[in-house]
């Protein structure tokens, strides 16, 4: 529809082929600050070219105080019918919408900045004009950034036993691993413990940056960052060897997992059995154990096959979150559950067994004999055998 009305309008007498037309105007003069910038924080100032009027992109000086430049880089040109009175809008660069966050329509517009015009003709020539404030009716709505995160083909897996084991395990003496653990307060100590893993591979597949973050693509950003399902406290599915449920929390960006030690509850300063850190730009994950976890298939490393080598992980526990955020401020965020892709393998005893100095000899003879022969009446020894049926 027309953003005026022109009903009103008339030729007087000389109404004999008279006419009508609009056209557009700035609100000031040429160069005249259009109150909009583009994404990339520059001023844009408006010109008439032809019918139309059009927004150029001013040089950047920065700190609210760019220059109009009349050849500049054309953001936005706005025509109008000049007998309909219908307004049409090309966007060519795009515009800051300053409220940041998950709110991705905000409008901008160009109240106070241009008008319409009217020019009415009567049959002998004479004229009469009158205008009407528009731009508050021009506007430019928001768009807003599209995170994208799907499961990729990274995993982490720990083994408790001591040095550093092969594939399928991560395990590592990396400085590089250990000191993203710095910071993990009241850890928890256990034989041949901590040890280190990371992935090879990230856990997830980001989306491309220019596609996620939309129009608004100048200076957008991604990050990474892990969440706990069901927040602080939240029980991971494992225990301690010694039978302490863990509960998780989230401390300084990783997931930690602290051990319920004195059967007290979630407390978010016990000891910490494991912990989770990942990179905030290629998903690599890396794991710290503290404590062993129990892992609940008994069995000789034969019977049944595998069971020194069981696997526990935090299969629906553990997310990562990817937030894309865009030129302007605006965020959108996607996840993807990781816990499945979090592994703990198991540790399991190794017998040691071979032949030592000692002897034992019996002698047939009445009493009791010495050396070479371990005779003996002690109670004790003969304790031992008081089972022995028949």
């Amino acid at each position: 529809a027309s953003l005026v009305d022109t009903t009103g309008s008339g030729y007087g007498a000389d109404e004999e082929n008279g006419t009508t037309k609009l056209s557009l105007e700035i609100n000031g003069s040429a160069g005249l600050d259009s109150g909009l910038e583009t994404t990339g924080g520059t001023q844009i100032f408006l010109y008439e070219s032809g019918d139309l009027i059009v927004g150029r992109i001013g040089n950047e000086v920065g700190d609210g105080t760019d220059t109009a430049n009349a050849g500049g880089t054309i953001a936005f040109a706005v025509a109008i019918d000049e007998d309909s009175g219908i307004v049409s809008t090309a966007q060519y660069a795009s515009i800051t919408n300053p409220t940041p966050g998950a709110s991705h329509d905000e409008i901008e517009d160009l109240a106070g900045k241009i008008n319409a015009v009217l020019t009415v003709t009567d049959g002998d020539g004479d004229t009469d004009t009158d205008k009407e404030g528009i731009g508050d009716q021009i506007k430019f709505s928001d768009d807003g950034p599209t995170a994208d995160l799907s499961s990729g083909a990274g995993m982490v897996q720990v083994d408790e036993t001591v040095g550093v084991q092969g594939s399928p395990d991560d395990d590592t003496t990396a400085t590089a691993v250990s000191d993203l653990f710095s910071g993990v307060a009241n850890t928890g100590s256990d034989t041949n413990l901590p040890q280190y893993a990371q992935s090879s591979a990230s856990l997830v597949t980001q989306g491309v940056l220019a596609t996620m973050a939309g129009a608004d693509e100048e200076g957008a950003t991604k990050a990474l960052s892990l969440e706990i399902v069901g927040g602080d406290g939240a029980d991971s599915g494992l225990e301690t060897t010694d039978g302490h449920k863990i509960y998780l929390y989230l401390q300084g960006g990783l997931v930690v997992g602290r051990a319920d030690t004195g059967d007290d509850g979630a407390s978010a300063t016990d000891d910490a059995a494991f912990a989770v850190a990942i990179n905030s730009s290629s998903g690599i994950t890396s794991l710290a154990q503290y404590l062993s976890v129990t892992n609940p298939t008994a069995g000789d490393g034969t019977t049944p096959a595998g069971s020194h080598d069981e696997i526990a992980d935090l299969t629906g526990k553990i997310n990562a979150v990817l937030t894309v955020t865009d030129g302007d401020g605006d965020t959108d965020t996607d996840k993807e559950a990781i816990g499945d892709q979090i592994k703990f393998s198991d540790d399991g005893p190794t017998a040691d067994l071979s032949s030592g100095a000692g002897m034992v000899q019996v002698d047939e003879t009445a009493g009791v004999q010495g050396s070479p022969d371990d005779d003996t009446t002690a109670t004790a020894v003969s304790d031992l055998f008081s089972g022995v049926a028949n």
